[in-house]
């Protein structure tokens, strides 16, 4: 006489376990947590202290400005207004920026350098043109050169309320230019690389020029000494510092092989 054995059963999956079930096709081609945010985390020790420096930097904003709305007058006013306002140039805020740009031009230049020996190397002289476009964008952001451009072309074109600051009317075509010529290095990153750079380019640029629009209607319509300015410049170059943040931290994960995970 037979036994008939009881069918085995797979124990229930426990909290945390990732691993794909048994008789489940689509599990291997699932991405798992860590493969799909791989890029998006900061390398090295150094990133908390990033993310923190920039939160810092906006709660800062918002307390001057909160203190000076409500307050008017208060001791060290003009200093805290010079050193950690958003939207003052040579303030923190500023020079934080464009350290973070300029790392990035580093990333990519060193990027640029590592793709020269691998299947990569067409790639080079997009990466080492975009690195030398990220050290234009940090030094513009440490002395504001986009803004000597302001009062000519207002003039000339009769410019106001959201084009008030005169200046994205030259940018964004640029921009626009810059995207178009990047869209095949783009496609030539991983998929989720890609995707995240993607996001970074339209944080930087939505909050650079989209919100620096809404920022200028503001500012004609006398609301400049408003909470509610504040909170779009804190927008604005909160937009402006995840994206720099984002672009480093994917360039910096394709310098460590991550460009590896896919065919040039």
């Amino acid at each position: 006489m037979t036994t008939t054995q009881p069918a085995r059963t797979s124990p229930p999956p426990q909290r945390g376990d990732h691993r794909p079930r048994t008789g489940d096709p689509l599990a291997a081609a699932r991405p798992t947590a860590a493969a799909w945010w791989a890029p998006a985390v900061l390398p090295g020790r150094w990133t908390p202290a990033a993310l923190a420096l920039v939160a810092s930097l906006l709660v800062a904003h918002l307390v001057v400005s909160a203190l000076r709305t409500t307050v008017g007058d208060f001791p060290g006013r003009d200093p805290a207004v010079r050193f950690l306002a958003l939207n003052e140039e040579a303030g923190l805020p500023a020079w934080t920026s464009s350290a973070l740009l300029l790392l990035t031009a580093q990333a990519l230049w060193l990027l640029a350098d590592a793709d020269a020996t691998t299947r990569r190397r067409r790639w080079v002289l997009q990466e080492r043109v975009l690195a030398g476009l990220f050290v234009y964008l940090s030094v513009d952001e440490a002395t504001a050169l986009h803004e000597q451009t302001i009062a000519p072309l207002r003039s000339a074109l009769d410019l106001g309320g959201a084009l008030f600051f005169a200046w994205v009317v030259l940018y964004l075509p640029l921009a626009l230019v810059v995207a178009v010529l990047c869209l095949r290095w783009v496609r030539g990153l991983p998929p989720v690389a890609g995707r995240l750079v993607v996001l970074s380019g339209v944080l930087f640029v939505g909050g650079a020029v989209g919100v620096e629009m809404l920022g200028a209607w503001m500012w004609t319509q006398g609301l400049v000494d408003t909470m509610r300015y504040a909170a779009v410049v804190t927008l604005e170059e909160g937009m402006e510092m995840a994206g720099a943040l984002l672009v480093l931290s994917v360039v910096t994960w394709l310098r460590r092989g991550g460009a590896t995970a896919t065919a040039a």
